[in-house]
């Protein structure tokens, strides 16, 4: 993908600036500007929309019974707490709704979010599924800025529109590269500390094998990439959530990341 080509439609970088670019930060004397197309990876990704909400004072205590006071029913968390059984009904009921909780056969226990959410002491709450492309550039895989996405001043042109576009407009140079998509580049986006880490088979073949039958593991997953507070643990995380699979890969995956499925489609949890 390179940026559309029309001298109106652009975003501005005068051949001043340029100049001042290249003989004061690079060291280098200029003889001759080009206008160049630079290649942009399209990336089309699905990610899961979290909304942070402050906690019902209830609701908070009752996550911290289970995950800190080993309490998995509702009598025990209304003895615990001294509260209504109904009350304390009603509120679970709740969270179960948002997903913080599970009730398998009157044993309850908290979900990733759940966990995530009383972690970070916020209660998050899932909104909807959100599909959207991101930009990155060509050659280092950094995302690209806000204003690239403006369509009224930076559209953005598809390989196959460019030789059409390419006719009217010789005056601009397509640049190509070579370089694959950077593993992580999608995570790093939402890594603010802690650690990243990738495990997949698109470099290396099948080379991760299922433990249940000592056979490759073609699990529907081909590449992971786990975020968590140390690298030792991204780096587990990340191998966990390919061998789980599709289904069950989220649960190895309580600090975010990323997954690329074998179809091509990739999601961002």
């Amino acid at each position: 993908m390179s940026p559309v080509i029309g001298a109106d439609r652009l975003i501005r970088y005068p051949e001043e600036r340029a100049l001042e670019h290249a003989a004061f930060e690079r060291g280098m004397r200029p003889v001759q500007i080009f206008k160049l197309l630079l290649p942009v990876w399209a990336v089309e990704v699905r990610a899961t929309i979290l909304d942070a909400e402050q906690y019902d004072l209830i609701d908070r205590f009752l996550e911290r019974g289970i995950a800190e006071g080993g309490l998995h029913t509702a009598a025990e968390l209304a003895a615990f707490l001294g509260l209504e059984p109904a009350l304390v009904g009603q509120a679970l009921r709740f969270l179960t709704a948002i997903d913080h909780v599970t009730d398998a056969a009157g044993q309850l226990a908290l979900t990733s979010i759940g966990e995530r959410s009383l972690r970070d002491g916020r209660r998050y709450v899932q909104r909807r599924d959100d599909r959207r492309t991101l930009y990155f550039d060509g050659f280092t895989c950094t995302p690209l800025s806000r204003p690239y996405y403006d369509r009224r001043t930076v559209p953005l042109l598809a390989v196959s529109e460019l030789d059409v576009d390419l006719r009217n407009m010789s005056w601009f140079r397509p640049v190509m590269t070579m370089r694959p998509f950077r593993d992580g580049a999608l995570a790093e986006l939402a890594l603010e500390d802690g650690a990243a880490a990738t495990s997949g088979v698109t470099k290396r073949g099948w080379h991760l094998v299922d433990p249940g039958t000592g056979l490759p593991a073609r699990t529907g997953i081909v590449q992971a990439t786990a975020l968590a507070p140390t690298a030792l643990e991204a780096e587990v995380r990340a191998k966990a959530a390919l061998l789980a699979g599709p289904d069950d890969a989220a649960d190895h995956l309580p600090h975010g990341g990323v997954l690329v499925l074998a179809s091509g489609e990739i999601i961002c949890l």
